[in-house]
This record gives structure tokens, sequence and C-alpha cells, in this order.
């Protein structure tokens, strides 16, 4: 890897994406049928670790569409301030700015998140004050207001079943949903009737899978 990024003139984005494609970086963190135990040294398949605070605050800023959102919003104002160009501001600069809200908005998850007082940085340990405060504290509730853009507002507008439920596990957890996942969606989707409802019962499904080790663990 050293030579390979000497060579291509120290440019991290392929480096990072040769890593990321290799086998060593994809392997599952299951093991392969009919072995039941492997030592450590073996290297076969993956440890599940948790993600780290700041890791976990921008995965729900991405699967809330949230910062899809934030990104398409400036967009719009950057074509209407075209007509009266000002000083362009550094690169970096205007990137912090843009970042800025998600900061305050996610600040206060950090120290929640962050390991127990004694304890070793990277250890998984989910308590339950962490669920608490992902459903009940003011700065992350907005997070899934039906607004333009965010994925609540997308499932609203998604009548079928098996469509909902592909959106929402491919938002969130990166992957399609199983039969049964999609059998769950579709109960609980057809048990509603008025809007209200319906979103009441989407939140809860996107509640569900943010709270889930799934989410919560690199695997």
């Amino acid at each position: 890897l050293e030579e390979w990024l000497v060579g291509h003139d120290y440019n991290l984005k392929p480096l990072i994406r040769e890593i990321m494609l290799s086998d060593t970086d994809q392997r599952s963190c299951v093991l392969p049928d009919g072995v039941n135990e492997l030592p450590d040294d073996a290297f076969a398949v993956a440890s599940l670790r948790g993600l780290s605070p700041e890791q976990l605050s921008w995965s729900l800023l991405q699967a809330t569409g949230r910062i899809e959102q934030h990104f398409s919003q400036l967009e719009e104002k950057h074509k209407a301030a075209a007509a009266t160009p000002e000083a362009e501001e550094p690169a970096w600069k205007t990137r912090t700015q843009q970042l800025e809200p998600f900061e305050r908005q996610t600040r206060t998850l950090v120290p929640v998140f962050a390991g127990l007082p004694g304890q070793p940085d990277g250890d998984f340990q989910p308590i339950v004050d962490q669920a608490l405060y992902l459903l009940n504290s003011p700065t992350m509730l907005p997070l899934l207001h039906d607004e333009p853009g965010t994925l609540l507002k997308r499932l609203t507008a998604i009548s079928e079943a098996e469509s909902l439920a592909e959106e929402l596990y491919l938002s969130i957890l990166s992957r399609r949903p199983s039969v049964d996942e999609i059998a769950q969606v579709r109960e609980l989707v057809e048990l509603t009737k008025l809007p209200a409802e319906r979103r009441e019962s989407l939140t809860a499904l996107i509640w569900g899978l943010l709270l889930s080790s799934e989410f919560r663990l690199n695997h």
C-alpha cells in the first residue's frame, strides 16, 4: 500500500477505494457454514465494532435524508445568488460553513454515545440512555420531520408496501429487505388509514431501524 500510494502521487481517494474493495475489508462477520469457532489470528471473519459517536451522528443525518436536503437547499440558494456574485470564499471555508449546521445539531449526541468513564475507546456498550436520547432529545426529533427531500417525506409518497420497504431498508441499512421484513412493513402500513396514522407508523419504522444493532455496528 505504501508503494501504491507513492506511485499515485499520494492521492488518498483512490487509496481508500482500493482498501474498501479489498477482500480483507469486505469480509463478513458471519462464520462460514459448518464452522462454529475460529481463532482470532485466522482473520477469517470481520470483527463487529460499534460506530464511533461521530460516525453515528453523520450516519443518522445521511440515513434520514437531512444531508441531501441541506445541500439541495444550498444549491437553490447558489442559483438564486448567481445574478449578484460576491467575492468567492476559500473552498475549505465554504465547506466548513455548509457543514456547521450539522455540527450544531448532533453536538449533544457525542457525549451520550461516548464510552463509559474508565472504559477504553472503541468498546461497544449500548445503554438505555442512548435509546432514550434518540427518541426524546429535542435535537434528534427534528431529523424525522417530513420536509422535502427527507426520508419520511419520501416514504409517505410511496403507496406500495414492497417499494416502501425497499426505500426504507436501502436508506438506513444499505441493503434490500428480506421477504419477512417486507411482510412486516406491509402489515404495519395496511393497519393505518389516516395520513397522520400512516406518518406515525412510518416514523416508528424508521426509529426501529435506526436503533437496531445492524445500524449501530460496522459489519
